[in-house]
């Protein structure tokens, strides 16, 4: 008997803020993950014994190669942990809309035009990962990409950079300056 493996999908829903009410207007698949979100994975996941640590490279928004750390436990009897902040850094996870359509691509470290980002508010419910944030234009911006990043502390600077995880071509929407939208990008594991 085959039996499938992990599988993560991704998918866009964004709603239009009507008076107390939040409207769906939009839901589209997304089916790219950067390489960044797949290191990441990797990071994660790789076995750590006391005190010891795994470097991976992740590429900032602004194209720099990075060294992030992942570190394994360092007092196993106080508990389990992927990292510790001690940076004084925080380290959000960051929707961004723009409007460029083009094609995505596992290797993207960017959003192809950004017109607004937000911190984002991370959930878990069931099977799924919601990352929402919300976004009120002052003047009216075309939307057909959506991404999110997550803030990391580099490894040899202790300093923090942002990484894009995973960036999606959207079909056009318009969103109207001074109405309030929000968008959520549901990723599921089945």
């Amino acid at each position: 008997m085959d039996r499938p493996g992990l599988k993560a999908q991704a998918e866009v829903l964004i709603y239009e803020h009507r008076g107390a009410r939040k409207v769906l207007i939009h839901r589209q698949k997304l089916n790219t993950f950067t390489y960044n979100f797949i290191k990441m994975i990797y990071g994660m996941t790789y076995s750590l014994s006391m005190g010891a640590n795994v470097s991976v490279a992740l590429t900032n928004l602004m194209g720099d190669s990075i060294e992030v750390m992942f570190q394994g436990p360092w007092n196993p009897g106080g508990g389990v942990y992927l990292a510790e902040e001690t940076s004084d850094y925080d380290l959000p996870c960051i929707l961004r809309i723009g409007s460029s359509s083009t094609p995505e691509s596992r290797s993207d470290y960017h959003l192809g035009d950004e017109k607004m980002n937000a911190e984002a508010n991370v959930a878990i419910a069931d099977d799924k990962v919601k990352i929402s944030a919300s976004f009120t234009p002052s003047t009216d911006i075309t939307v057909r990409e959506v991404g999110y990043s997550k803030a990391f502390r580099e490894k040899s600077t202790g300093g923090r950079d942002d990484f894009l995880m995973l960036r999606g071509v959207i079909s056009e929407r318009t969103f109207s300056a001074g109405t309030t939208y929000t968008v959520e990008i549901r990723i599921s594991f089945t």
